[in-house]
């Protein structure tokens, strides 16, 4: 067979190379001073080593699309077909073809891609750049360019190791490009329709007579038993061409090698039509040579009279499918384009103040203690201490030593008379005891409030309005809960504490929102942004709802407290999208993919829009966006099932009501291969077909990034609706329609069925 289509439109590579084909070494002998180089163009001594070469031009070449078999032999049940290459250019190892894998994101037109030898391989001088990129940044085109003093596609790489394609770019990322061929190497042919065996001549070894009609050949028997055939008789004699009787002298002769059983001199046949279980005994008693081995035959007797058959013997057929497939590109079509805004209200924030009492004991009792080690034990009767409790000491007299302070002690031990707090500063252990006088004081401060208690351990900022000194704005931690609204916290510094109560007003770190209309309920993400206020000690961003006042106010907890009102801007789950003159009513459900903007927050998957207008519907998101982004929405009720097909061939040759068998490359995984009708012919190279297996992708965990998503389908007359699974391809969307330079969705293999 030839190859009889190639593409040499210079997609791949150039469609043509001036190649060196003079051999320097075979000067290796002659002296440099010699007049003439009798291997080398016209050339001498003073002779660049360019100017003494021949060269020759391989020209309208490129990847074969298409072969042609002159001779098909027979008896084929596999096939493998090669490609015998031009013997000069497969060797210099030129790199021919490379295929986008992922086109990842951010890459701009002209980023560099370097090829990286592994393990084995040798190959140099190749360089590609990025040509070609999507609005994202998606590389949709590579090209091979020429690198100073080689070839374009470098030279000496071994097509059973292929370099690794690295694209070099400051602001891309993501990106798979794989080099798939040397040129002269790494075909693939594939067999596009399995017809191998098809009958194409038939010869008759015997016509028999008496026919009054054309007879009908009956092929049941024979391979899958769909052939049909009519023959012609003819009238008047008929001369047989002549014919071998035997097959003496043949190569492939009746000649067999003796064995001990069936071929050897002292074996027999028996033919007859009956089977050998009837009268191998009768034989065997009656004419069976005594040594000899008996084998029986089933004879078929041909009967002249009933005419009822005709012998036909298939004597050639083709061995492989004439049609290879056209690598194709196509489109899943059906989404709308359109403009998602958060919806924004305007309301106020304010920290929760609630206005108490504090009250504190101011009297102390004067005790003796004595330190040693990280012991001070305290003369107390009847103190009442318990392990854990706090006291306040404060030490007096000449025997006082630095590492004592006045400060809050915690209780270690208790008894009637004693207790035992623990100092961490080590006082002396050499005997010398470290005794005196110190005054016990309780540190607790009672505050009283008419609402919100805080749980124990938590830190809460009080304002005190008193002349102690030491009870300063601030944050306390609450060491108890003493009642239905009443807890305590530690006075820092007891000999200061000259009054016994006063007015003590909490500060929580719960803010009140009031955003009229909010829709929120308690656990919702809510994202607020303040304006204004103490703006310095919260963050504007997401808050958890902690409660629900009503419908016009709402809570949430911050890290820290604020000390005035502020504006807040609420962004609510009821979020708009603008798609001028939309079909949508409340009853409808979409699929909504985030192409832009806040894309970390919004979810794609099904919505169920509620129209505010004409060209405005609403959804409600898990989750508030904090700024606009760009959108496709799938309609329910539109027909998802049109992909759109352009070949890489100015001229597919296919029409209306064709059919084509369609390979999808294994990224659409979920988009099946098999026997499609082209629907419609938009140009010599697009065509469409509907895709009917239309299933659900309704509560499919799918992110959006560089997927096509195919959503519900709704029956218009029956109302059914048929269920997506997930039908994808790895490549980004292009838009609604297939026009020049837009990118693709993805690759498949087309084929002529016939």
């Amino acid at each position: 067979g030839v190859v009889s289509d190639v593409d040499d439109s210079g997609f791949y590579h150039p469609n043509s190379y001036n190649v060196v084909w003079s051999t320097i070494n075979l000067e290796a002998n002659t002296p440099l001073n010699n007049t003439v180089y009798s291997n080398l163009s016209s050339s001498n001594v003073n002779t660049t080593i360019a100017n003494a070469m021949s060269y020759f031009v391989f020209a309208n070449c490129g990847p074969a699309y298409s072969l042609t078999i002159s001779a098909g032999g027979n008896n084929y049940t596999t096939v493998n077909v090669a490609i015998s290459a031009n013997s000069t250019i497969s060797r210099m190892g030129i790199l021919g073809k490379m295929q986008i894998i992922s086109g990842g994101l951010g890459y701009v037109a002209g980023d560099t891609i370097e090829f990286l030898n592994p393990l084995g391989s040798a190959g140099s001088g190749a360089i590609a750049n990025v040509t070609n990129v999507a609005a994202n940044g998606m590389i949709t085109q590579v090209r091979f360019e020429q690198m100073p003093g080689h070839i374009i596609g470098g030279q000496g790489y071994d097509p059973a190791i292929l370099p690794a394609a690295n694209v070099v770019s400051g602001t891309g990322n993501g990106a798979n490009i794989i080099v798939t061929a040397v040129i002269g190497h790494n075909e693939e042919i594939v067999q596009s329709v399995s017809n191998i065996g098809t009958i194409e001549m038939l010869t008759v070894v015997s016509g028999g007579f008496g026919y009054v009609d054309n007879p009908t050949l009956n092929f049941t028997g024979l391979g899958d038993g769909n052939a049909n055939a009519i023959l012609s008789y003819v009238t008047g004699a008929y001369s047989y061409p002549g014919r071998y009787i035997t097959d003496d002298g043949h190569i492939s002769g009746y000649n067999f090698l003796e064995s001990r059983d069936y071929y050897q001199e002292f074996s027999y046949v028996v033919k007859v039509d009956e089977t050998i279980n009837k009268y191998r005994a009768a034989v065997r008693d009656l004419t069976h040579p005594a040594g000899a081995r008996l084998f029986g035959e089933y004879d078929f007797i041909f009967d002249n009279e009933t005419l009822t058959n005709t012998n036909v013997e298939v004597v050639f057929s083709n061995t492989e499918s004439i049609t290879l497939p056209h690598e194709t590109m196509y489109q899943v079509q059906g989404y709308t384009s359109g403009v998602f805004a958060p919806n924004v209200i305007t309301g106020v924030a304010n920290a929760e103040f609630v206005a108490g009492t504090y009250a504190v004991n101011t009297t102390n009792h004067l005790s003796t203690y004595s330190a040693s080690n990280n012991d001070i034990v305290i003369g107390y009767f009847n103190n009442n201490f318990v392990e854990g409790d706090l006291v306040f000491l404060s030490f007096t007299g000449s025997n006082t030593w630095a590492n004592l302070g006045n400060t809050n002690y915690t209780v270690t031990g208790a008894n009637l008379s004693h207790f035992t707090v623990y100092n961490s500063l080590t006082e002396r252990s050499d005997g010398v005891a470290n005794v005196g006088n110190v005054r016990v004081y309780n540190p607790d401060v009672m505050i009283t409030l008419p609402y919100s208690r805080p749980s124990v351990n938590a830190n809460v900022y009080i304002q005190f309005q008193t002349v102690d000194e030491s009870l300063a704005n601030g944050y306390y931690q609450v060491r108890g809960v003493k009642g239905a609204n009443t807890f305590n916290v530690l006075h820092p510094n007891m000999t200061t504490a000259n009054v016994g109560s006063g007015v003590a007003n909490l500060i929580s770190n719960k803010i009140i929102v009031s955003a009229e209309n909010h829709g929120f309920v308690v656990g919702d993400n809510s994202y607020v942004l303040l304006l204004g206020g103490d703006t310095a000690n919260t963050d504007n961003g997401y808050y958890t709802v902690s409660e629900i006042q009503n419908g016009n106010s709402f809570n949430i907890v911050s890290q820290n407290v604020i000390f005035e009102g502020s504006v807040a801007l609420v962004y609510q789950k009821l979020s708009k999208i603008v798609i001028p003159s939309h079909p949508f009513a409340n009853s409808n459900a979409v699929y909504i993919a985030f192409t832009s903007g806040d894309q970390a927050n919004t979810t794609n998957g099904v919505y169920y829009p509620i129209k505010a207008g004409a060209d405005v519907f609403t959804i409600n998101v898990a989750k508030p966006a904090t700024g606009n982004s760009n959108v496709r929405v799938w309609y329910q009720t539109n027909n998802y099932s049109n992909i759109v097909f352009t070949t890489l061939k100015t001229d597919n040759g296919f029409a209306a009501n064709d059919k084509v068998y369609i390979e999808f490359y294994s990224s659409a995984s979920d988009l099946a291969n098999g026997i499609y009708t082209i629907n419609s012919e938009y140009s010599s190279n697009t065509y469409n077909v509907h895709y009917n297996a239309n299933n659900s992708i309704v509560n499919s965990a799918i992110t959006y990034g560089s997927l096509v998503i195919i959503p519900n389908t709704t029956n218009s007359v029956t109302g059914t609706v048929v269920r997506h699974t997930n039908t994808i391809n790895e490549i980004s969307h292009s838009g609604l329609g297939i026009v020049a330079g837009s990118v693709m969705e993805g690759t498949a293999y087309v084929s002529p069925y016939k």
